[in-house]
């Protein structure tokens, strides 16, 4: 008989109600961020489509991460903004309300000039 199957450390961390440890959870985002590369810039190198980056970015949830979101979102169109909610609202609907708080901050801030830019 061969050796028994031995179980992976990703499996076995999973929590005991069956959801996935927050590490698991940003390496399947990351996974699927990774299958949905919207195309590739002069460069050569891929590019994350919009909805998948604020949902990596989200799952990060560090300080920089969450000022990127503040200034992506507030510049981002009304469609690009429509995707993004789609696509967060399914894979992490958590988050939601933290999107939508984004969207509001970013938007106030492209309202106001930078201080320092007032002659």
């Amino acid at each position: 008989m061969g050796q028994p199957t031995r179980i992976p450390p990703a499996i076995a961390e999973i929590a005991e109600e069956g959801e996935m440890t927050p590490r698991q959870r940003r390496h399947s985002l990351i996974e699927m961020a990774r299958r949905r590369v919207q195309h590739s810039d002069p460069a050569g190198y891929s590019v994350i489509a919009l909805p998948y980056l604020v949902l990596l970015k989200l799952a990060a949830n560090r300080g920089r991460d969450i000022g990127d979101l503040t200034t992506i979102l507030g510049w981002a169109s009304e469609s690009d903004l429509a995707q993004v909610y789609q696509v967060v609202a399914r894979y992490s609907p958590e988050d939601v309300g933290d999107l939508e708080s984004l969207i509001f901050i970013g938007q106030k801030e492209r309202e106001f000039p930078p201080e320092d830019s007032v002659t």
